[in-house]
C-alpha cells in the first residue's frame, strides 16, 4: 500500500529526529507533535509526545484522517514543514497557494498548486512561508482538489 511504501521511505531517508508528526488529539482540536505509533491489534492511532510536550511518558490517541508527517525541512521563518501544510512561495508571479504533499511517483514531497506542481529541487524551502494546514482551512476552494495521499 502507499502507507506502507511511504513509511519504509521515511525510515530510510530520515533521521530519528525527522520522524516527527503532528495530529489533533481524538476528540479535540488540539494538535500534538511526537512519533506516530499504530496499534493494529486495536486498529488505533497514537503518538509518543516530544519530550518539550507537556503530557510526558503517555501514548496519546489521534485522529488518523490529520496526521502530518514532518518533511525535514523549515521555512523562511524556521517553522518546520509538514504534509498538508499550506505554503505561499517567495518571488512567485502568480500568488498562489501550495500544498504540501508526498508525490509516490516522484518518491518525495512536492509543492501541489492549484494551477502546477512544484517540488524542493525548483525551490528551497527558505523561499515558502507556511501560512496554514489544509486539516484547519478547509474552506480553501482548490484543496478540495487535493487527496491526502499518505
Amino acid at each position: 500500500s502507499k502507507d506502507k511504501e511511504f513509511q519504509r521511505l521515511v525510515n530510510i531517508i530520515m533521521k530519528p529526529e525527522e520522524r516527527i508528526v503532528k495530529a489533533r488529539m481524538k476528540n479535540s482540536n488540539n494538535w500534538i507533535k511526537g512519533y506516530y505509533i499504530y496499534d493494529s491489534t486495536n486498529q488505533k492511532h497514537f503518538i509518543y509526545p516530544l519530550d518539550n510536550s507537556a503530557i510526558k511518558n503517555e501514548l496519546i490517541e489521534i485522529d488518523e484522517t490529520t496526521l502530518c508527517y514532518f518533511i525535514g525541512l523549515k521555512d523562511k521563518n524556521k517553522i518546520p514543514i509538514y504534509s498538508n501544510d499550506i505554503v505561499i512561495i517567495d518571488n512567485e508571479p502568480d500568488y498562489e497557494y501550495f500544498i504540501v504533499e508526498w508525490n509516490t511517483d516522484l518518491a518525495r514531497f512536492v509543492l501541489n498548486g492549484d494551477t502546477y506542481m512544484v517540488d524542493f529541487d525548483n525551490y528551497n524551502s527558505t523561499d515558502c512561508e507556511v501560512i496554514g494546514n489544509k486539516v484547519g482551512y478547509p474552506e480553501y476552494d482548490f484543496l478540495n482538489k487535493h487527496i491526502w495521499s499518505i
